[in-house]
């Protein structure tokens, strides 16, 4: 799988996220991940949103902290803190 969202370092500005086009595989990894996140409730606290990414992104072969990165940089356009 092929997800180079997850190799842009943290130091670039946030504009290197929004310059960066989504491979197929992150596409199809972020479709994957909102279509189990959208429906959530708007105060779902993050953690919750954080396991399911987590979850998901293990079947797939990332890690905790691989998941719940990808998931924020590709829906929110920003780098984890």
């Amino acid at each position: 799988m092929y997800l180079p969202i997850l190799e842009i370092d943290r130091s670039k500005s946030p504009a290197a996220l929004g310059r960066h086009v989504l491979t197929p595989d992150e596409q199809k990894v972020f479709s994957l991940f909102d279509s189990k996140t959208a429906g959530m409730p708007e105060n779902t606290p993050l953690t919750e949103y954080y396991d399911v990414v987590a979850e998901l992104g293990k079947q797939l072969g990332l890690d905790r902290e691989q998941s719940i990165a990808f998931w924020i940089r590709t829906t929110f356009s920003m780098f984890e803190s």
